[in-house]
């Protein structure tokens, strides 16, 4: 509930809105190493995220509440070390 109020337009909050936030999908095909360092993490994290938003980059740096510049550079961790 606080999720979707805090992501609906400010004053507004539809019962579209909490539909769409429960259907979300949730990641659970993704692999996160573990044991593994924390940036190994962060990276396999930011993939898995952007292969549940199909790529869409804007929409995984949203969800992960960082920038869209800092999405790349951990993708780019990420393609570096494969």
């Amino acid at each position: 509930m606080e999720r979707a109020l805090l992501l609906s337009p400010p004053g507004e909050l539809s019962v579209d809105e909490l539909l769409r936030q429960a259907s979300e999908p949730r990641a659970t095909t993704g692999h996160i190493p573990f044991p593994a360092s924390l940036d190994e993490i962060s990276a396999a994290a930011a993939q898995s995220t952007l292969d549940l938003c199909q790529g869409n980059r804007s929409e995984a740096a949203r969800r992960l509440g960082i920038s869209r510049a800092r999405l790349t550079r951990l993708i780019n961790r990420v393609q570096n070390t494969v």
